[in-house]
């Protein structure tokens, strides 16, 4: 679990790599937040996120999410243009060794410009 950012609503970057955090809870007051890195933690769900309207990065590797579903709580995010769910630094979630796994993200997350560090081009969404 995330806490003590409240009092911290204009935060822009935040990195809580390897923190062991199982869920994403208490980031709904950091409505300026526009980067955020979450690898090697034990989250299983992409839960918590929907208030960061201005998130345009999300590090993500080495959870714990194993389903397409799940990026469906990214899908609203107007601003996202960047995720990774694989990292050579950190590794990978299960979902990315799903058939299929770059076609779903990108169907799912269209303003998506860089998924898992490789850019998207027009092939790449068809």
């Amino acid at each position: 679990i995330i806490e003590g950012l409240e009092g911290v609503p204009h935060l822009q970057r935040l990195w809580l790599w390897g923190n062991n955090i199982s869920r994403i809870e208490g980031l709904s007051g950091c409505g300026e937040l526009r980067e955020l890195y979450l690898q090697g933690n034990r989250i299983t769900r992409l839960n918590g996120l929907s208030s960061l309207i201005h998130l345009e990065s999300l590090g993500f590797a080495q959870n714990r999410v194993s389903d397409y579903y799940d990026l469906e709580n990214l899908a609203d995010l107007p601003l996202l243009k960047e995720v990774s769910f694989r990292d050579v630094h950190f590794g990978t979630c299960p979902m990315c060794s799903l058939e299929g796994y770059r076609s779903a993200a990108l169907l799912t997350l269209k303003h998506v410009l860089v998924l898992d560090g490789i850019e998207v081009n027009d092939d790449d969404r068809r």
